[in-house]
């Protein structure tokens, strides 16, 4: 596999320097996927990886090259839901290809900024293939804590919300969206500590050992992230926990109330139904029996009204 069979795909960018090549693809189909497995001599677990769904991320070594899944988090503004965002990588000695699932603006940005800036790319391509991937994640996982920010922002919103005494919408729906991208940024960040892990302690000849150090400084960054997710997460849940506080809370109010009225028309309702019968009963035929009765249904309901203030139950 040469630099100039790989800039013959229209979906193929390509950068060189210093004897390593990056090489990114924006699309990947069964043309590219064709060549990768009879030219490249990737493995066809690894190329079916690129073209199926969503991988799980992972490392895959091998004698020759290195194959990594990855994943990263993508805030959408306006629906407020976490996307994922998947990125393939095959290392070799000469060799830095990704290959994105998702648009991924991030690498986009900086896969441009590399080839429009040539002191950018001088420093890109300063040392093997491993320097240039450790570079490519060092920006992708930068980019990371800005994603952590908005859904930190996006969780005091939903709290405001909560403590406020009349609450102008329902935080449940909320809630339950935090909670489903809080959990899915979960599911991204914990199987690439692992990977990144791996990374810190690989040798190859494209992996010196000087690389370790700094993919280690990735891994702080990413256990730094796991830690943010897991207090995001525990105050989510107890902000869900309040929230079916104060709407148990605001059900009994309305249910006491309701069951106030209840007691209190529960005399009158007694006498009004007496005295529907078609037998003879007093007052019945007197000129002021309607109001006799009204006059006596009132004062039942403020001997009820008095007993329960009495009673502390008001």
């Amino acid at each position: 596999m040469t630099v100039e069979q790989l800039a013959t795909f229209p979906s193929a960018k390509l950068l060189q320097g210093n004897g390593t090549s990056w090489v990114h693809f924006e699309q990947f189909g069964p043309e590219e996927a064709s060549f990768f497995r009879t030219e490249g001599k990737f493995h066809p677990l690894d190329i079916k990886d690129c073209l199926g769904l969503t991988q799980r991320p992972k490392i895959d070594v091998y004698n020759n090259y290195l194959f990594l899944v990855l994943h990263f988090p993508d805030y959408n503004n306006e629906t407020r839901r976490l996307e994922t965002v998947e990125i393939s990588f095959f290392l070799t000695r000469e060799f830095v290809i990704t290959i994105q699932k998702q648009k991924s603006k991030a690498l986009r940005q900086f896969f441009y900024r590399t080839k429009t800036n040539d002191k950018h790319r001088k420093e890109i391509f300063s040392g093997t293939s491993g320097h240039v991937l450790y570079r490519i994640l060092d920006h992708l996982y930068h980019q990371t804590p800005q994603v952590m920010d908005r859904l930190t922002q996006y969780t005091k919103e939903v709290e405001e919300e909560i403590y406020t005494e009349e609450q102008s919408s329902n935080p449940i729906r909320h809630l339950v969206r935090l909670r489903r991208n809080i959990l899915r940024f979960q599911r991204m960040v914990d199987p690439q500590r692992f990977v990144i892990n791996t990374l810190v302690h690989l040798r190859r000849p494209y992996f010196s050992e000087e690389l370790s150090v700094y993919f280690d400084d990735i891994h702080d960054r990413i256990e730094e992230i796991w830690a943010h997710i897991g207090s995001t997460k525990e105050i989510i849940d107890g902000l869900y926990a309040v929230n079916e506080s104060l709407v148990t809370q605001r059900t009994n109010e309305t249910i006491k109330v309701l069951t106030t009225i209840s007691v209190l028309l529960m005399p009158a309702t007694l006498i009004a139904s007496i005295y529907g019968m078609n037998v003879h009963l007093p007052f019945a035929s007197s000129l002021h029996a309607f109001s006799i009765v009204v006059v006596f249904m009132v004062l039942l309901i403020g001997c009820v009204l008095i007993y329960l203030k009495r009673r502390k139950i008001l």
